[in-house]
């Protein structure tokens, strides 16, 4: 169960990471335009 569960939790930390990563990356683009 634990396992699973630290799993999961990790693999959300990657999609939130990779989501704020393409917001910082919006924000740039529009910043340079």
């Amino acid at each position: 169960m634990d396992l699973v569960l630290s799993l999961i939790r990790e693999t959300s930390i990657k999609n939130t990471n990779r989501s704020l990563k393409k917001g910082k990356e919006k924000e740039y683009l529009t910043r340079n335009r």
